[in-house]
Protein backbone atom coordinates (compact mmCIF):
# COMPACT_ATOMS: atom_id res chain seq x y z
CA UNK A 1 0.00 0.00 0.00
CA UNK A 2 2.96 2.19 0.38
CA UNK A 3 4.03 1.77 -2.36
CA UNK A 4 1.00 2.45 -4.66
CA UNK A 5 0.03 5.33 -2.85
CA UNK A 6 2.91 7.29 -4.05
CA UNK A 7 2.51 6.21 -7.90
CA UNK A 8 0.73 8.82 -9.53
CA UNK A 9 -2.33 6.67 -10.73
CA UNK A 10 -3.19 6.36 -7.17
CA UNK A 11 -4.91 8.98 -5.36
CA UNK A 12 -7.34 9.66 -1.96
CA UNK A 13 -6.14 9.04 1.52
CA UNK A 14 -8.06 5.24 2.21
CA UNK A 15 -11.26 6.87 4.24
CA UNK A 16 -14.84 6.36 3.14
CA UNK A 17 -15.15 9.98 2.34
CA UNK A 18 -11.94 10.05 0.50
CA UNK A 19 -10.69 6.50 -0.98
CA UNK A 20 -7.63 5.52 -2.40
CA UNK A 21 -8.38 5.64 -6.33
CA UNK A 22 -6.63 3.21 -8.89
CA UNK A 23 -7.53 4.44 -12.13
CA UNK A 24 -6.94 4.29 -16.11
CA UNK A 25 -4.93 1.68 -16.15
CA UNK A 26 -4.00 -1.43 -18.72
CA UNK A 27 -2.18 -3.82 -17.23
CA UNK A 28 -0.89 -7.37 -18.96
CA UNK A 29 0.28 -9.31 -16.82
CA UNK A 30 2.30 -11.48 -19.24
CA UNK A 31 1.43 -14.99 -18.36
CA UNK A 32 3.18 -15.33 -14.88
CA UNK A 33 1.92 -16.15 -11.75
CA UNK A 34 0.31 -13.52 -9.64
CA UNK A 35 -2.72 -11.30 -9.91
CA UNK A 36 -2.67 -7.79 -12.04
CA UNK A 37 -4.29 -5.73 -9.82
CA UNK A 38 -4.25 -7.40 -6.01
CA UNK A 39 -5.41 -6.18 -2.93
CA UNK A 40 -5.04 -7.91 0.42
CA UNK A 41 -5.43 -7.99 4.45
CA UNK A 42 -7.28 -4.57 4.10
CA UNK A 43 -10.40 -2.74 5.79
CA UNK A 44 -9.41 0.26 4.37
CA UNK A 45 -11.82 1.91 1.98
CA UNK A 46 -10.80 1.92 -1.87
CA UNK A 47 -11.93 2.20 -5.60
CA UNK A 48 -10.36 0.10 -8.78
CA UNK A 49 -12.10 1.49 -11.87
CA UNK A 50 -11.41 1.58 -15.55
CA UNK A 51 -8.82 -0.76 -15.63
CA UNK A 52 -8.36 -3.10 -18.37
CA UNK A 53 -6.46 -6.19 -16.56
CA UNK A 54 -5.27 -9.13 -18.77
CA UNK A 55 -3.19 -12.25 -19.29
CA UNK A 56 -3.08 -13.06 -15.31
CA UNK A 57 -3.21 -16.82 -16.26
CA UNK A 58 -0.26 -19.03 -14.51
CA UNK A 59 -2.09 -20.72 -11.38
CA UNK A 60 -5.87 -21.12 -10.75
CA UNK A 61 -5.71 -18.14 -8.09
CA UNK A 62 -4.50 -15.73 -10.40
CA UNK A 63 -7.00 -13.48 -11.76
CA UNK A 64 -7.20 -9.57 -12.82
CA UNK A 65 -8.45 -8.22 -10.23
CA UNK A 66 -8.39 -10.32 -6.77
CA UNK A 67 -9.46 -8.96 -3.50
CA UNK A 68 -7.57 -11.16 -0.83
CA UNK A 69 -9.03 -10.86 2.90
CA UNK A 70 -9.88 -7.47 2.27
CA UNK A 71 -13.43 -5.59 2.69
CA UNK A 72 -14.90 -2.08 1.50
CA UNK A 73 -13.13 -1.79 -1.88
CA UNK A 74 -15.41 -0.79 -5.17
CA UNK A 75 -14.46 -2.46 -8.24
CA UNK A 76 -15.98 -0.37 -11.09
CA UNK A 77 -16.12 -1.04 -14.85
CA UNK A 78 -13.12 -2.45 -15.07
CA UNK A 79 -12.24 -5.03 -18.52
CA UNK A 80 -10.63 -8.21 -17.17
CA UNK A 81 -10.70 -10.54 -19.78
CA UNK A 82 -8.39 -13.43 -20.61
CA UNK A 83 -7.22 -14.32 -17.31
CA UNK A 84 -7.39 -17.58 -15.61
CA UNK A 85 -10.16 -15.83 -12.99
CA UNK A 86 -11.40 -11.94 -14.54
CA UNK A 87 -12.68 -10.87 -10.98
CA UNK A 88 -11.72 -12.83 -7.73
CA UNK A 89 -13.04 -12.27 -4.35
CA UNK A 90 -12.03 -15.25 -1.33
CA UNK A 91 -11.14 -15.40 2.34
CA UNK A 92 -13.97 -13.53 3.95
CA UNK A 93 -13.72 -10.56 1.61
CA UNK A 94 -17.08 -8.94 2.79
CA UNK A 95 -18.30 -5.28 2.09
CA UNK A 96 -17.18 -5.12 -1.89
CA UNK A 97 -19.35 -3.66 -4.59
CA UNK A 98 -18.57 -5.19 -8.16
CA UNK A 99 -19.93 -3.05 -10.48
CA UNK A 100 -20.22 -2.75 -14.24
CA UNK A 101 -17.35 -4.59 -15.36
CA UNK A 102 -16.32 -7.05 -17.98
CA UNK A 103 -15.29 -10.07 -17.15
CA UNK A 104 -15.08 -12.74 -20.73
CA UNK A 105 -13.15 -14.86 -22.04
CA UNK A 106 -11.58 -16.06 -18.63
CA UNK A 107 -11.98 -19.50 -17.09
CA UNK A 108 -14.02 -17.76 -14.18
CA UNK A 109 -15.69 -14.80 -15.03
CA UNK A 110 -16.42 -13.68 -11.52
CA UNK A 111 -15.74 -15.62 -8.88
CA UNK A 112 -16.80 -15.19 -5.04
CA UNK A 113 -15.12 -18.15 -2.67
CA UNK A 114 -16.06 -17.40 1.21
CA UNK A 115 -17.27 -13.51 0.57
CA UNK A 116 -20.33 -12.33 1.87
CA UNK A 117 -22.64 -8.90 2.01
CA UNK A 118 -21.28 -8.07 -1.42
CA UNK A 119 -23.29 -6.89 -4.21
CA UNK A 120 -22.51 -7.85 -7.45
CA UNK A 121 -24.32 -5.58 -10.53
CA UNK A 122 -24.33 -4.65 -13.87
CA UNK A 123 -21.47 -6.89 -14.52
CA UNK A 124 -21.19 -8.85 -18.10
CA UNK A 125 -19.10 -12.17 -18.01
CA UNK A 126 -19.59 -14.29 -21.06
CA UNK A 127 -17.82 -16.49 -23.26
CA UNK A 128 -15.96 -17.86 -20.31
CA UNK A 129 -14.80 -21.74 -20.42
CA UNK A 130 -16.69 -22.60 -16.97
CA UNK A 131 -18.84 -20.43 -15.16
CA UNK A 132 -19.95 -16.90 -16.28
CA UNK A 133 -20.98 -15.60 -11.77
CA UNK A 134 -19.77 -18.25 -9.37
CA UNK A 135 -20.38 -17.63 -5.46
CA UNK A 136 -19.05 -20.89 -3.43
CA UNK A 137 -19.44 -20.67 0.64
CA UNK A 138 -20.74 -17.11 0.12
CA UNK A 139 -24.44 -15.34 2.26
CA UNK A 140 -25.73 -12.64 2.26
CA UNK A 141 -24.49 -11.63 -1.10
CA UNK A 142 -27.08 -9.66 -3.88
CA UNK A 143 -26.57 -10.75 -7.59
CA UNK A 144 -28.80 -8.14 -9.89
CA UNK A 145 -28.64 -7.29 -13.28
CA UNK A 146 -25.47 -9.15 -14.60
CA UNK A 147 -25.44 -10.50 -17.79
CA UNK A 148 -23.82 -14.09 -18.25
CA UNK A 149 -24.29 -15.45 -21.42
CA UNK A 150 -22.19 -18.70 -23.67
CA UNK A 151 -20.18 -19.61 -21.11
CA UNK A 152 -18.65 -22.65 -22.84
CA UNK A 153 -18.64 -25.74 -19.93
CA UNK A 154 -20.85 -24.64 -17.13
CA UNK A 155 -23.58 -21.86 -15.74
CA UNK A 156 -24.00 -18.92 -16.17
CA UNK A 157 -24.62 -18.25 -12.80
CA UNK A 158 -23.70 -20.35 -9.37
CA UNK A 159 -24.91 -17.99 -6.53
CA UNK A 160 -26.85 -17.56 -3.22
CA UNK A 161 -29.36 -15.14 -1.72
CA UNK A 162 -31.04 -12.28 -3.50
CA UNK A 163 -30.86 -12.94 -7.90
CA UNK A 164 -32.61 -10.41 -9.63
CA UNK A 165 -33.16 -8.97 -12.76
CA UNK A 166 -30.12 -10.95 -14.44
CA UNK A 167 -29.94 -12.42 -18.20
CA UNK A 168 -28.08 -15.96 -18.59
CA UNK A 169 -28.83 -17.27 -21.59
CA UNK A 170 -26.89 -19.96 -24.40
CA UNK A 171 -24.99 -21.30 -21.68
CA UNK A 172 -24.14 -25.12 -22.05
CA UNK A 173 -25.40 -26.54 -18.93
CA UNK A 174 -27.32 -24.31 -16.65
CA UNK A 175 -28.18 -20.49 -16.53
CA UNK A 176 -29.00 -20.24 -13.12
CA UNK A 177 -27.59 -23.35 -10.66
CA UNK A 178 -28.06 -23.43 -6.82
CA UNK A 179 -25.78 -26.54 -4.81
CA UNK A 180 -26.47 -26.86 -1.30
CA UNK A 181 -27.62 -23.33 -0.94
CA UNK A 182 -30.67 -22.18 1.31
CA UNK A 183 -33.05 -19.71 1.79
CA UNK A 184 -32.23 -17.50 -1.08
CA UNK A 185 -34.68 -15.52 -3.29
CA UNK A 186 -34.71 -16.02 -6.98
CA UNK A 187 -36.81 -13.01 -7.91
CA UNK A 188 -37.97 -9.87 -10.50
CA UNK A 189 -37.26 -10.34 -13.19
CA UNK A 190 -34.21 -13.05 -14.51
CA UNK A 191 -34.48 -14.22 -18.10
CA UNK A 192 -32.89 -18.02 -18.51
CA UNK A 193 -33.35 -19.09 -21.85
CA UNK A 194 -31.77 -21.38 -24.60
CA UNK A 195 -29.81 -23.22 -21.60
CA UNK A 196 -29.19 -27.17 -21.33
CA UNK A 197 -31.39 -25.95 -17.88
CA UNK A 198 -32.56 -22.90 -17.30
CA UNK A 199 -32.79 -23.42 -13.69
CA UNK A 200 -31.52 -25.91 -11.79
CA UNK A 201 -31.55 -26.40 -7.82
CA UNK A 202 -30.05 -29.50 -6.56
CA UNK A 203 -30.06 -30.33 -2.72
CA UNK A 204 -31.26 -26.65 -2.12
CA UNK A 205 -34.11 -26.01 0.36
CA UNK A 206 -36.57 -23.01 0.98
CA UNK A 207 -35.78 -20.74 -2.29
CA UNK A 208 -38.40 -18.84 -3.63
CA UNK A 209 -38.57 -18.60 -7.34
CA UNK A 210 -40.99 -16.01 -8.76
CA UNK A 211 -41.32 -13.58 -11.67
CA UNK A 212 -38.73 -15.43 -13.79
CA UNK A 213 -38.31 -16.60 -17.50
CA UNK A 214 -37.28 -19.43 -18.76
CA UNK A 215 -37.65 -20.50 -21.88
CA UNK A 216 -36.45 -22.44 -25.02
CA UNK A 217 -33.98 -24.48 -22.28
CA UNK A 218 -33.20 -27.71 -24.33
CA UNK A 219 -34.30 -30.10 -20.97
CA UNK A 220 -35.91 -27.83 -18.47
CA UNK A 221 -37.13 -24.78 -17.67
CA UNK A 222 -36.56 -25.27 -14.10
CA UNK A 223 -35.35 -28.64 -12.55
CA UNK A 224 -35.93 -29.28 -8.79
CA UNK A 225 -33.58 -32.08 -7.30
CA UNK A 226 -33.15 -33.66 -4.24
Amino acid sequence: REWARTQAWCSGSGTEENPYVIQDLIIDAGGYSGSGILIENSNIYFRIENCTVYNSRSLESDAGIKLYKTSNGKVINNNCSQNTNGIFLLSNSNNNTISGNTANNNKYGIFLRYGNNNNVSGNTASYNDYYGILLALSSNNIISGNTANNNDYGHGLVLTYIISGNTANNNNWCGIYLLYSDNNRIIEGNTISDNTYGMHLSSSDHNSISGNTANNNDRKGIALER
